[in-house]
């Protein structure tokens, strides 16, 4: 019998640049990242296992430097 892989997904969506004027944020990352998420869970992906960092999402964490490296480490590690 094939083995059954776990579908896990990192989603990042980046708005807001620290240091760059507001006319200069982008727009679409929010919308992209909801709707990945929803495209994700139609072709199965478990909620648990699509972790979401963006701003402006709904239970996201916020996108830092750190918690995008903090994910991918992880997930490297397979953690």
């Amino acid at each position: 019998t094939p083995a059954l892989a776990t579908k896990i997904a990192l989603l990042v969506g980046v708005t807001e640049y620290p240091g760059l004027p507001a006319e200069l944020h982008l727009k679409a990352p929010v919308n992209d990242v909801r709707l990945m998420r929803t495209v994700l869970r139609q072709r199965g992906f478990d909620d648990k296992n699509i972790e979401t960092l963006a701003d402006g999402v709904d239970g996201a964490t916020v996108p830092t430097r750190a918690a995008i490296g903090a994910m991918t480490i992880g997930a490297a590690l397979g953690q």
